[in-house]
């Protein structure tokens, strides 16, 4: 049988042979070139082609990705107040996206600093250890035994080899982890400390530059694999026990911890129930993520996500907060995340966790909402049909609708919801309501059923509204009471004085 035949041209060039080993990365699959002899090949020539082309070393499993670029539609939005400030490091270049980028190689002197004073614990934790051996060095070499699965969680090719990998992220690793003990307020470990001194590294410095590099350290092309800070950790407490309590410790139960977004008191959390492969290949903003969605408090009984059954929701809104407060509906911080918003029909009562809103806000969320743009989470809504949720835009999503002007913002404020740092009401309104500006929801919305749909059937209640427009009007204050009770007991006296006269009248 003839060979069929498409209109499409081979590479210039042959594919280069591919590394059996599916841990090594190659690169980018590169479409056929047309030739200028002719136009024609067949579609065994095509496949084949294709199939070299693809590398199949390139076919990871989509779990272990999880450090990608950002959108380009994201970093074009025209609602990014700051432009691709939110997404690409000012400061501080952290793996190797940014490793190369021109403004930012003078902090890497912070970073040998950072390494020194880790290498400092080090040596405390093993001073009485004649293995004691250079902490760099080991270092290199514990994250060298891990390099496949570091290299797997890059949506990018890295184009370094092992070793300069391996000494770049200790390096990197080491200056988050100074970085997160100083924002924490934890102490060095050194009675005379004044060889040590570094002022990035110091409690009254940190608070003006730390945090500015605390952004870059939550932005998504920014990140490094929690197994780095692990390794590190691992060698300088000389053990692997208790090494997730203390990681997490620096990372998020610190008092003056800015990383989580919402008012909870974190004293009794411990490290989120994980999957080994989430383990293996989580990053700080997707650990954040995981603690936003269902943060391990002890009242936080997780929800099911896919009760009541509607994998397919239609598209409901909401009305904003002052019109749901003159309808009778209050706004009550709730404990448990994202996954415990809801609206309890008894107090007709919206439940909502508490957000401080400050000048980190907007890269926190925007890169929230980039990791879930690039790594959906599917959950099994039936038995056939699976669905993607992405938590923290509903959320967001959610917010814009109850916010539209400084007056929402004000509603939220009075009810505990929002705590504004970042200065006006006007201004946190324009913040929330850029948020989800070009971003495309899933079509599983996760509050339609918990709470937009009852919402909406509680404001379209004529009774209930004339009743809380009623209460708002007559008993919004002690002395409008103290006047409607006045009111009501004149009128009752006045018909017992006219039936005691009715009564006078026809007594024989």
């Amino acid at each position: 049988m003839a060979a069929r035949y498409r209109r499409f041209a081979p590479p210039a060039e042959s594919a280069s042979d591919s590394d059996d080993d599916l841990g090594q990365q190659s690169q980018p699959i590169q479409l056929p070139k047309r030739k200028e002899a002719r136009g024609w090949i067949s579609e065994a020539e095509w496949t084949i082609t294709i199939e070299q082309n693809s590398d199949v070393d390139r076919l990871r499993p989509p779990s272990v990705v999880s450090i990608f670029r950002v959108p380009n539609f994201l970093k074009q939005s025209k609602q990014l107040r700051g432009g691709e400030a939110a997404y690409v490091p000012q400061i501080i270049s952290l793996g190797p996206y940014h490793h190369t980028n021109p403004p930012l190689p003078p902090m890497d002197n912070h970073k040998g600093r950072a390494l020194r004073r880790v290498m400092t614990r080090f040596n405390i934790n093993l001073s009485n250890d004649p293995n004691n051996t250079d902490f760099s060095s080991r270092a290199k070499d514990e994250i060298l035994l891990v390099e496949d699965k570091i290299r797997n969680t890059y949506e990018e090719k890295i184009d370094c080899d092992g070793e300069s990998l391996a000494l770049m992220l200790s390096l990197d690793g080491c200056f988050i982890l100074e970085i997160l003990r100083t924002l924490g307020g934890e102490k060095f470990p050194v009675a005379d400390a004044s060889s040590f001194y570094e002022p990035l590294f110091e409690r009254n410095r940190i608070d003006y530059t730390g945090f500015d590099i605390l952004n870059d350290i939550l932005m998504l092309e920014n990140q490094v694999p929690l197994i780095v800070l692990r390794k590190i950790l691992e060698l300088e407490l000389n053990s692997a026990d208790n090494v997730e309590k203390k990681l997490f410790n620096v990372l998020v139960k610190s008092p003056r911890s800015k990383f989580y977004p919402f008012r909870y008191d974190m004293r009794e959390w411990s490290w989120p129930p994980l999957t080994a492969e989430q383990s293996q290949h989580l990053h700080l903003l997707g650990l954040l993520h995981t603690l936003i969605v269902s943060p391990p408090c002890s009242d936080a009984a997780q929800t099911d996500p896919n009760a009541p059954d509607r994998a397919w929701n239609p598209v409901i809104r909401i009305p904003r907060a002052v019109e749901l407060t003159n309808a009778g509906i209050k706004f009550k911080p709730c404990d448990g995340g994202i996954k415990k918003i809801k609206f309890d029909e008894k107090t007709a009562t919206i439940h909502l966790p508490p957000i401080n809103i400050t000048d980190y806000t907007e890269v926190l969320f925007r890169n929230l909402i980039a990791l879930e743009v690039c790594k959906p989470t599917v959950v099994q809504v039936t038995d056939s049909k699976p669905s993607v949720v992405n938590y923290v835009t509903c959320y967001l999503s959610l917010m814009d609708e109850l916010i539209d002007s400084e007056e929402d913002v004000a509603v939220l404020r009075k009810s505990d919801i929002i705590t504004n740092y970042l200065g006006s009401e006007a201004e946190v309104a324009e913040l929330l309501n850029g948020l989800c500006s070009g971003v495309t929801m899933s079509r599983r919305d996760l509050f339609a059923e918990t709470l937009k749909r009852p919402v909406n059937e509680h404001y379209r209640s004529k009774f209930k509204v004339w009743s809380a427009e009623f209460v708002k009007e007559h008993f919004s204050s002690p002395w409008r009471s103290l006047a409607l009770a006045g009111a009501i007991l004149a009128l009752l006296l006045t018909v017992v004085q006219t039936i005691f006269s009715i009564f006078s009248v026809y007594k024989p």
